[in-house]
């Protein structure tokens, strides 16, 4: 949902090890689909029709599609420092800055008592040029054995979003031709 606009919609996330993604998004009667095979990715929309991903927006998607990325930060990000502790909805939180080989650097702050994610900061580069954003994880629940937030929340300077999770399956059968740019562009 964006609440400040009144807009809702649905959203369907489908991944696969180790770096296949598809994010298809209903909202304001259109569908935006964006996704990656592992090696390109791409977005389609009604606004822009299909694109391919390049340079430093391929490479953000491409980092952002790693599955399970959470376990796989040192792979993500090569290098990383703590810079501090901060306080995110009430909670105390180590802050991490982990940067990239290519892009900006992304402030995590982790749960200092759970080591959860609460929040990630940074600047994402899109067609438009970069925009800076905030993204918050909460509502954590536990789904066949892992912790996963519920409810995700961004904030960039065009609008805010409030993604509600409603449902969780692991280790569904997925054929990867469902992650291929539609029509094949190349």
């Amino acid at each position: 949902e964006i609440p400040d606009m009144g807009i809702t919609g649905s959203m369907t996330m489908t991944e696969k090890a180790p770096n296949k993604a598809l994010v298809v998004v209903e909202i304001a009667n259109m569908t935006v689909r964006e996704g990656t095979d592992g090696v390109m990715a791409w977005d389609e929309n009604p606004q822009t029709g299909l694109r391919e991903k390049a340079g430093l927006e391929l490479a953000e998607y491409k980092r952002g599609s790693i599955f399970n990325i959470e376990t796989k930060l040192k792979t993500a990000y090569p290098k990383m420092n703590v810079t501090g502790r901060d306080t995110v909805n009430g909670r105390p939180a180590i802050v991490i800055d982990a940067i990239p080989e290519q892009g900006s650097i992304v402030k995590i702050f982790f749960d200092s008592e759970t080591g959860l994610i609460l929040k990630q900061t940074g600047s994402r580069e899109t067609p438009e040029g970069p925009i800076t954003f905030e993204s918050f994880y909460d509502d954590y629940r536990t789904i066949d054995g892992i912790k996963q937030p519920h409810t995700l929340r961004q904030v960039t300077s065009m609008f805010t979003s409030v993604i509600r999770i409603t449902e969780i399956k692991h280790n569904v059968p997925v054929d990867d031709a469902l992650f291929k740019e539609p029509g094949l562009l190349r």
